[in-house]
């Protein structure tokens, strides 16, 4: 039985991945970015790929006020949604965000705030039906503040708390909240350089997710023997 899937943030390479793992099953995907023209080829790209139906939206995660009425949208396309991903993420550099406040605040929107909005959003709905999963991808970094990465780390953080009080929340409504903790992955997302000899595909992340999903897993470590060391 195929889900109806929102993505968000769908043009981050390990949503792109695991998107091109649903629409080999033939799930319907509504895909959200801010970047229009990207958007539109990870689109081109799944269609091939077999999903059976495909709508995208351009919107900024910052936009607070617009994520309701986008899953509003979603939920009336779809007449329901069976599982979403939370994607978007924003890494600048950590030593300019300590200098800047105009953009260590755009992280904290991007990475913490724009999440806690997407994510209640879609509890509302979800527990309405008593079912379905809502993933958003988190990181190491959420484990402990390293070097000058700490305000990204912090966002992080933020988000793993509000996740945990949002999977307790959710729980008795039969819905699974889903917080993914890939290790390095070789991702546009930190820049051009050079992701470090021991990054993982995004490929493989998209399977330890999709497999996650399956068995309704708190948390997903990519690699899984990450949670013996995390």
């Amino acid at each position: 039985m195929s889900n109806k899937v929102l993505i968000y943030g769908a043009t981050s390479a390990i949503a792109q991945a695991t998107a091109r793992l649903w629409a080999a099953a033939g799930d319907p995907l509504f895909l959200v970015a801010r970047d229009g023209r990207k958007l539109q080829q990870v689109a081109d790209d799944l269609k091939i790929r077999g999903a059976a139906r495909i709508e995208t939206r351009i919107q900024e995660a910052t936009d607070l006020a617009a994520h309701d009425p986008l899953v509003e949208e979603a939920w009336q396309a779809f007449k329901g949604l069976d599982l979403a991903l939370v994607a978007q993420g924003f890494y600048p550099d950590p030593q300019r965000c300590l200098e800047d406040p105009q953009l260590m605040r755009q992280a904290l929107e991007v990475n913490a705030l724009s999440v806690f909005s997407l994510v209640n959003a879609l509890a509302r709905r979800f527990a309405s039906r008593k079912a379905g999963s809502i993933v958003v991808l988190g990181a190491p970094a959420g484990e402990q503040g390293q070097g000058e990465d700490y305000v990204h780390g912090a966002s992080k953080v933020a988000v793993d708390v509000f996740l945990e009080g949002t999977r307790r929340r959710l729980a008795p409504a039969g819905v699974h909240v889903m917080t993914v903790k890939p290790s390095r992955t070789a991702s546009p997302l930190r820049g051009a350089g050079d992701p470090g000899l021991f990054a993982h595909r995004p490929s493989r992340v998209a399977r330890d997710i999709a497999l996650a999903v399956l068995k309704r897993q708190p948390i997903c470590f990519s690699p899984g023997y990450r949670r013996w060391w995390s």
